[in-house]
């Protein structure tokens, strides 16, 4: 089992110990194995410890530590000041990463040195096979997509579950851009409003029928309240599948439902 020496992987992780040490056994299954990991903890109430984190890992992981919550953007960026490699890898705290995940990355990096690529990202498949999980799998919505048809392999942003990148000042690339202001750590490496945006759709039917109605009006009215929105992100949530979404949120429990389903009259 090989080490790449010059590959830092990177995690924000907030209130998540046991998800988080199911990441790092599966990195530790890797072959190449990272040089580091750096868990970044955003504040949490169930704080993971340095002990615990190292115990019997092949790799070094390094633990820093927010006094409070700064988000997931802002955590990466810490991540990205104390790491040292050349090759950043990112992953969130609720996944788990194949053996090869290390060496496919890095490579497709190695493998593009010469060319202006600042970095890269793959897919992200469910975990879970709830109702929730395959409906984010099967449209896609956790993978990046080409924003230029002209351009199939050039994308707007990347998927933090699942992507690298080459040392910001090295490549030209800078760090996520943080918050100015809304929510804390929406950033354009994340995507998580387009999934609170989903999740609405599903349980709000009031929500979903005057998106039903004027979709862009509806987007606009959120980005004015500073729900933060990439143009790729609005193009996505425009083309969505309303009917999917529908047949999502009659399969869930009428527990979660802001209101009960009715047909239109």
């Amino acid at each position: 089992m090989g080490i790449r020496s010059d590959v830092s992987v990177i995690v924000a992780t907030r209130n998540r110990r046991d998800l988080l040490g199911d990441l790092l056994t599966s990195l530790a299954g890797c072959d190449p194995l990272p040089a580091e990991v750096v868990v970044v903890d955003d504040a949490s109430t169930d704080a993971p410890d340095q002990a615990a984190l190292s115990a019997a890992r092949p790799f070094r992981v390094r633990l820093v530590r927010n006094d409070r919550c700064v988000g997931p953007g802002a955590a990466r960026n810490r991540g990205v000041h104390a790491s040292r490699g050349d090759l950043l890898v990112f992953t969130d705290d609720d996944c788990v990463v194949r053996p090869d995940w290390v060496g496919a990355l890095a490579g497709a990096l190695d493998r593009r040195a010469d060319e202006m690529l600042g970095g890269l990202g793959g897919r992200v498949i469910a975990r879970d096979r709830d109702l929730f999980s395959r409906y984010f799998e099967f449209h896609r919505i956790l993978e990046p997509r080409p924003h230029d048809a002209e351009h199939p392999r050039r994308i707007p942003y990347l998927v933090t579950a699942n992507c690298a990148i080459r040392r910001p000042g090295r490549s030209g690339m800078p760090c996520a851009r943080e918050p100015s202001r809304g929510i804390p750590g929406d950033t354009l490496m994340s995507q998580s409003n387009v999934e609170a945006v989903v999740g609405r759709l599903a349980t709000d039917e009031g929500f979903r029928r005057r998106f039903q109605h004027d979709r862009r009006a509806v987007l606009d009215e959120l980005i004015a309240q500073g729900v933060r929105l990439n143009p790729v992100e609005v193009k996505a949530l425009l083309n969505l599948d309303l009917a999917a979404c529908e047949r999502f949120a009659e399969r869930l429990d009428p527990r979660i439902q802001k209101t009960g389903l009715r047909p239109d009259p």
